[in-house]
């Protein structure tokens, strides 16, 4: 078995056999409903190790893994892409101002901002704020 992806149709040796068309029907599902992390990550105008840590690290969405690769579901990343249109991360709402990330945590601080959404518990808890939030407007350098 590939990851348990497909099962293999005999092993000879060290070396696996898979029907051909079991190979193309996963090389289809691969290409249509499902995503590299980093290509989704760029999706979300974050880096790859931004985008696990608020999406996978919280659980928010599940990764499957193809190999040495790490994918993302394109239902999931639709789930994603339905929260980041009206909330982001501090990091993102501040490069978006021109502004430092920690803009709104100060802003929370002060309550002058609420994050809208939070992902996560404990130590891998990642929040949301909401991208049209108009205390932001007057922070914007833009």
């Amino acid at each position: 078995m590939v990851d348990g992806w497909i099962k293999p149709i005999a092993q000879a040796a060290t070396h696996w056999q898979f029907d051909s068309k079991s190979a193309a029907a996963l090389l289809k599902d691969l290409q249509f409903n499902y995503r590299d992390v980093a290509e989704a990550a760029a999706l979300t105008d974050q880096t790859a190790h931004q985008f696990r840590k608020t999406w996978i690290d919280t659980a928010f969405i599940q990764v499957h893994r193809f190999g040495a690769r790490v994918l993302v579901a394109t239902a999931a990343f639709a789930q994603i892409a339905e929260v980041w249109a009206t909330a982001a991360t501090s990091t993102a709402i501040g490069k978006q101002l021109n502004r430092p990330r920690w803009l709104c945590p100060n802003l929370e601080k002060m309550n002058h901002l609420t994050p809208s959404v939070i992902l996560g518990s404990g130590t891998k808890k990642v929040r949301l704020y909401p991208r049209n939030a108009e205390t932001l407007r007057r922070y914007n350098r833009g």
